[in-house]
């Protein structure tokens, strides 16, 4: 049973954004788990994802958000002092009285939670592994524009969760591109991709990678193109 306060702050942002036009439901096949790369589109991707995206999905959350302190420090010095430039003491008092609620909420939506340092990389690893051998759709994000010099980058290790759910479950994923466009209000499914567990993991790594990164920079100005299959030159 979801939590009732979660329920009413989806339903309060679901009401307060837009419903985008949505490009490429028909490109998704549900006899596959699912893993949908997107383009973070700073906080409208992650909240469009939350309450518009047509396919039931799990998304992953980088523990940032979901622990109170660090998501405290997160609001502060992201949301609140980079984007809307406030000053630095108001902006971490706020983020100090909002943090333990907005990692509520976010713990509340069930993520898969990215842990970035060594000692517990394993656990995201395998909690990914686990969502495929239970058929969960995935939804996962590109690392911010502004903390990666402004060039799109997604999660490093979702391939390697794919492959070792070929090798220790011999099921092989879909992968998705997916754009958000929060200025055009758009959203576009593009046709999915997979490892091909046969060939060098190394260069099939790069292949996936470079076409999913394409096809979501093609999907933010021509979603209709991407949703269609149309595949840019490199």
């Amino acid at each position: 049973m979801a939590n009732p306060i979660y329920t009413f702050v989806k339903f309060i942002f679901k009401i307060s954004y837009k419903k985008p036009n949505i490009y490429g439901v028909e490109n998704y096949d549900n006899s596959v788990p699912a893993v949908f790369v997107c383009n973070h589109e700073k906080f409208y991707g992650p909240i469009i994802a939350q309450t518009r995206f047509p396919i039931k999905t799990r998304t992953w959350a980088v523990s940032m958000m979901t622990e109170k302190k660090a998501c405290r420090k997160y609001l502060a010095e992201s949301l609140l002092m980079g984007e809307l430039g406030w000053k630095e003491k108001p902006a971490r008092l706020l983020g100090f009285l909002t943090g333990w609620f907005v990692s509520f909420i976010i713990r509340s939506a069930n993520p898969i939670v990215s842990y970035w340092d060594k000692e517990r990389a394993g656990i995201s690893i395998r909690n990914g592994v686990e969502a495929i051998k239970n058929r969960e759709n995935q939804l996962l994000f590109s690392r911010r524009k502004e903390f990666t010099g402004g060039k799109l980058g997604f999660m490093k290790g979702y391939l390697f969760i794919c492959k070792l759910a070929q090798r220790k479950h011999g099921i092989t994923p879909l992968l998705y591109p997916v754009a958000f466009n929060r200025f055009s209000s758009t959203l576009s499914i593009g046709r999915p991709t997979s490892l091909d567990k046969d060939k060098d993991y190394k260069s099939e790594s790069k292949r996936v990678d470079d076409y999913l990164l394409q096809q979501v920079i093609l999907g933010y100005t021509d979603p209709e193109r991407m949703a269609s299959g149309v595949i840019e030159n490199t």
